[in-house]
């Protein structure tokens, strides 16, 4: 089993340097004959591991005023995998907004709207790079801007919170788009029900 550690150059051919991995993983055991394969795990948002390297490694590049290589990275990362993790895409929204990138801005939200519960965001015209908003589509940022605007999914979830089920059904809120035939959450209520997927992964670890 080996571990790679990747070094990004913008310029460069990436180096892939070898590690060997001195523990060895666990083998599952065999399923018996004639029993029934276990069912398959269901789609969860795994920002949390899944998307975090390749959001640190953007971040890293960012530092170094690698702007285009950062965002190289979210791009490629969405490709391979655009539905496991919401996490990478809004990330590349701020860096397509805080660049003046708007044709990439704008393509951008049209896939995430197909892939996740995120409604259409619409590029600013009237501010300067530097203070561009992310708003909606139709026009002016309208309700709900929180949560706290939606009674309906605020009582479910206090009443799930702490259990088993809480962040499965968090992770549905955001994944279930109706093959982006929903309007979709507000870019800010989509990052609110982030935050509570990642304080209910914490607690779940306690």
């Amino acid at each position: 089993m080996y571990i790679f550690f990747f070094f990004f150059n913008d310029t460069a051919p990436t180096e892939i340097y070898p590690l060997p991995q001195h523990a060895p993983l666990p083998i599952s055991a065999p399923v018996p004959a004639g029993a029934a394969p276990p069912p398959p795990p269901l789609p969860v948002d795994s920002g949390i591991a899944g998307a975090t390297p390749a959001i640190e490694l953007a971040e890293i590049m960012l530092s170094f005023g690698r702007v285009s290589g950062a965002a190289r990275t979210l791009e490629e990362y969405i490709a391979a995998l655009p539905q496991e993790s919401i996490r990478p895409w809004i990330r590349l929204l701020h860096l397509y907004q805080r660049s003046g990138m708007r044709k990439e801005f704008e393509a951008l939200t049209v896939k995430l709207n197909r892939n996740f519960n995120v409604e259409i965001l619409r590029w600013d015209a009237g501010r300067t790079g530097d203070e561009l908003e992310l708003v909606p589509l139709a026009g002016a940022p309208t309700t709900p801007e929180t949560l706290e605007d939606i009674p309906r999914l605020r009582d479910e979830i206090v009443a799930l919170w702490g259990k088993p089920e809480c962040q499965g059904y968090l992770e549905n809120l955001l994944r279930d788009n109706r093959q982006g035939k929903r309007k979709g959450f507000p870019l800010a209520v989509a990052e609110e029900i982030l935050f509570l997927i990642d304080l209910a992964a914490v607690r779940d670890l306690k």
